[in-house]
């Protein structure tokens, strides 16, 4: 019997064909993999504004507030006194895993315990305060949970104010921080209007800062995780991606885009509750 090996030629060009494949399909894993995590944090937005919404349905149609501390007034970022909106609808959630957005490798249950300076064995109400803060999904508190009153604490709206719900965004993808230019700590719990035009809020954090890029309020704590693309939901119950740029969709910006200076259509605005 005749045996014989491959040549060195035949060998390289193998390799070369196998490396060619690679390079094409790499990219297309890699595609699919982000598109997976997309359609999951899109799905999770949804689930979390219809446990707003039924939590709302048995709290006199109240939407929840941002943050709530026992006996009314400021939060005082003290667990054993405050809760978040996230605890708030937990019964009607029941899973925390879907505060997490798959697409930010750096939100975690111990990355939220240090961001508040809590022992990663945290339990019980005080790991949900920690959750709840650190939730992948910001909460537009401006419209659904302005700081409104003189004790300086977040009011929540009724659904009766919310005049165009299919419009009104309600969540959206969200950072902690950034570190440089890259999001870091996982999710935050709010996310910042682009402007206080319409929103009722007598306190706010000064809106957008579009050309801040290591500022965490470049895009008002919402970052585009998927393909320049946010996930975020609405008042009626759905949710979808949508880009930084449609976000900003009825707003005023200064010359050089670094400043929001108002609102020019209300209409077209999504950060409103549609007055």
């Amino acid at each position: 019997m005749n045996r014989r090996g491959f040549t060195l030629i035949e060998l390289l060009v193998v390799i070369a064909i196998i490396a060619i494949l690679a390079a094409i399909l790499f990219p297309v894993f890699a595609q699919a993999k982000t598109a997976a995590k997309k359609t999951q944090q899109l799905s999770n937005a949804k689930q979390v504004t219809l446990g707003i919404l039924m939590y709302s349905g048995d709290v006199d149609d109240k939407a929840p507030s941002l943050t709530q501390k026992d006996g009314g007034g400021f939060p005082s970022y003290d667990w054993q006194l405050d809760m978040t909106w996230a605890q708030m609808i937990a019964p009607y959630t029941k899973n925390w895993a879907i505060l997490r957005n798959p697409g930010d490798g750096k939100g975690n249950d111990a990355t939220s315990m240090t961001n508040m300076g809590y022992p990663t064995t945290a339990t019980g109400r005080q790991r949900e305060y920690a959750l709840g803060l650190n939730s992948g999904l910001g909460y537009n508190y401006m419209a659904y949970s302005p700081m409104t009153s003189p004790l300086a604490e977040f009011v929540p709206v009724g659904f009766s104010q919310v005049t165009e719900p299919a419009s009104a965004l309600m969540l959206a993808d969200s950072i902690w921080d950034k570190s440089g230019t890259a999001p870091t700590g996982g999710g935050n719990w709010f996310i910042e209007a682009p402007h206080w035009a319409f929103s009722g809020t007598a306190f706010w954090f000064g809106g957008w800062k579009p050309n801040q890029p290591t500022n965490w309020l470049q895009w008002g704590g919402v970052y585009p995780f998927f393909s320049g693309k946010t996930n975020v939901s609405f008042g009626d119950g759905h949710a979808k991606s949508m880009s930084i740029g449609n976000l900003l969709a009825g707003v005023s910006l200064s010359a050089d885009g670094g400043t929001v200076l108002g609102v020019n259509n209300q209409d077209l605005y999504v950060w409103d509750r549609g007055q």
